[in-house]
């Protein structure tokens, strides 16, 4: 319950003491003690009455049993890592009774521990098991995406892509922190529910404020924003890898006249005419990325693959889309000028594009160089930054404001200070 009441002001580190601390408290009693789970059901209890309602900002009585055995998932299943105590102890006892079977046969033989096949004995152990929870989710999220409408299957369909965020160690120093808005904006969006406290109308163009609607309204420039946010953090991230002189922004990918077969119907217009088609920039240019000696053009683009002009295809495939057309229309140039193109195409809940995940793995591969870290570590944070950036904009773009001037009242003369009940000292 204390953890409870700390989720309303910081869910984030509620959320991250729970899954990487709490948690293991009682999985450490399951796992040396046989038929414990009978006396964990208070613990589950408090789970779902109190701590799941405070994370999600919804009721008790909302969270029914199949979305409880959901957000018991692994996060690349669609959970959310809150495990049952009552369903797992079990399996957690006979995975560390298996692990053990080794160090238990030599004790009771009275033989020297083989440390090598003691490893092999509990490394098999986790394997075995891990594989079986993972079967299980699996297949449950599987039937759930059976009989679900469109909207429900797309989000599950991308489960095991979306929740690098969720995973991570709030950190001011590491940049991983989220505030309060952000992370419980995105995780009701990640399960379809709309956020709390939004307006009704768009204070933009005027239109009724749907999720869809606010991730995609380009007035006010809260999508252009969005859209440096992930340039900045692309480029700070190769600077960290890389050096900051490295890095440059808004490079030139062509610019004059007759660059490229596929730019003739661009160039085609006397250049007093056509002054903006005879240039194109990226977002960011690093030298050394792929290569020694040769720079990297990267493009950056955030899209809503839930829109309903995408609807007949699957968020894999939209990005791939989008991602293809920026290579269509800028590769070539880049190759005749001796550079490498890496479109970064990402979703507004962080799935991304297949050369973005390239270009996360090399990212990670250098600072795991630079740094002396492993890479799988690397990659995580590399991975987190990036969907982090993209899914703090949500919030950006749900509760920002997309009007040009302040709401103050227009008053022509002294006389309208009388009707506004008092007046102010300067």
């Amino acid at each position: 319950m204390e953890l409870s009441k700390v989720a309303q002001r910081y869910p984030q580190t509620a959320y991250a003491g729970f899954t990487q601390s709490l948690q293991s408290e009682w999985q450490y009693i399951s796992r040396c003690v046989a038929g414990v789970e009978e006396f964990l059901q208070p613990v589950e209890d408090a789970i779902r009455e109190y701590f799941l309602p405070a994370i999600l900002q919804e009721r008790a009585d909302n969270i029914d049993d199949e979305f409880r055995t959901l957000l018991g998932h692994g996060v690349k299943q669609g959970g959310i890592n809150v495990r049952n105590p009552t369903l797992t102890a079990s399996r957690l006892f006979e995975s560390s009774e298996a692990a053990c079977a080794a160090l238990v046969g030599c004790l009771l033989s009275d033989e020297a521990l083989d440390l090598r096949a003691h490893a092999q004995c509990v490394r098999q152990a986790s394997t075995e098991t891990r594989k079986l929870r993972v079967e299980e989710e699996s297949e449950f999220v599987k039937g759930l995406a059976a009989g679900a409408p469109k909207g429900l299957k797309r989000r599950l369909a991308r489960v095991g892509k979306v929740g690098a965020w969720k995973t991570v160690t709030p950190s001011r120093l590491n940049g991983t922190l989220l505030l309060r808005e952000e992370f419980f904006d995105n995780m009701r969006l990640s399960y379809g529910m709309r956020p709390h406290d939004l307006c009704e109308r768009c204070d933009g163009c005027g239109a009724g404020f749907s999720v869809e609607h606010a991730l995609s309204c380009k007035k006010g420039g809260l999508v252009c924003q969005r859209h440096d946010d992930a340039r900045d953090e692309a480029g700070a991230l190769c600077a960290m890898a890389l050096t900051d002189s490295r890095v440059s922004y808004e490079p030139f990918i062509y610019y004059g006249k007759d660059n490229c077969a596929n730019l003739e119907t661009e160039t085609a217009q006397p250049p007093s005419k056509n002054l903006a088609k005879d240039e194109a920039r990226g977002d960011v240019a690093v030298h050394g990325l792929w290569e020694k000696g040769r720079t990297c053009i990267l493009d950056i683009r955030i899209t809503d693959t839930d829109a309903k002009s995408y609807q007949s295809s699957s968020s894999e495939k939209v990005l791939e889309r989008c991602a293809k057309l920026k290579k269509d229309k800028y590769e070539q140039v880049c190759i005749e000028r001796r550079r490498t193109f890496c479109p970064l195409v990402y979703s507004v809940d962080g799935m991304a594009c297949k050369t973005a995940r390239a270009f996360e793995k090399r990212v990670a591969s250098k600072l795991a160089t630079k740094m002396d870290r492993r890479y799988s570590e690397m990659v995580g944070f590399v991975r987190a930054r990036m969907s982090l950036v993209v899914i703090r904009s949500n919030t950006l773009l749900l509760r920002g404001a997309r009007v040009g001037r302040a709401f103050r009242p227009d008053i022509a003369d002294a006389a309208a200070f009388n009707a506004m009940g008092g007046q102010r000292e300067w």
